[in-house]
């Protein structure tokens, strides 16, 4: 079966912890050669620590109004850095270092929050695309990706579920929850009920 090369959104369900949850990472870390955290306005000392771990391959450091989960990519890149009380948001390389911090630190995706951890853990693409978005402190997780980078990923991270929704324009809420009845039976003939 072929599949469209098209990438659609796919809702993260539950709350992916322990060895589901370090797949995940390992095998995103295929397809996304950065990472991205947000440090809290008021760190303590173990978030600081964290962000220390990942210095030695932090590629960028810009300061920002936005959260990375709701706003990401082009776009994302797009907002003007803010100078008055602002997030900084840390992209890094993926490397083996890193991957080991991300997946030693806390053992859930959503386990990236405030007080001790930065926040909003999300995996980036070469040209800085989403391809896991998330919004920590909501347990909110997005994979950003085409149906033949999905399903492999299924069959591979035991425990992953998603539910199905395309986004033909970047962050439009109607086009974003509107089903495709396509892609919807395709997944559900693969992995069950939606």
């Amino acid at each position: 079966m072929e599949f469209s090369t098209k990438r659609y959104h796919f809702e993260i369900l539950g709350r992916p912890r322990g060895e589901t949850y370090r797949a995940l990472i390992r095998e995103l870390a295929a397809l996304c050669p950065f990472g991205m955290l947000r440090q809290n306005r008021f760190p303590r000392e173990t978030e600081l620590a964290v962000l220390d771990l990942l210095q030695p391959d932090t590629v960028a450091r810009m300061k920002k109004l936005a959260i990375p989960g709701y706003f990401i990519g082009p776009s994302f890149l797009k907002i003007p850095d803010e100078v008055e009380n602002p997030y900084h948001v840390y992209v890094f390389q993926l490397t083996e270092r890193a991957l080991s911090v991300l997946t030693r630190v806390t053992n859930r995706l959503y386990g990236w929050q405030y007080p001790d951890l930065p926040e909003d853990l999300c995996l980036l693409r070469e040209d800085w695309m989403p391809c896991l978005m998330t919004v920590s402190h909501d347990c909110i997780g997005y994979l950003y990706m085409t149906p033949a980078e999905l399903f492999p990923l299924l069959e591979r991270v035991r425990g992953l579920r998603v539910s199905v929704g395309p986004l033909e324009t970047e962050w439009d809420e109607e086009e974003w929850w509107r089903d495709d009845e396509e892609l919807a039976q395709i997944y559900a003939q693969k992995y069950g009920a939606r």
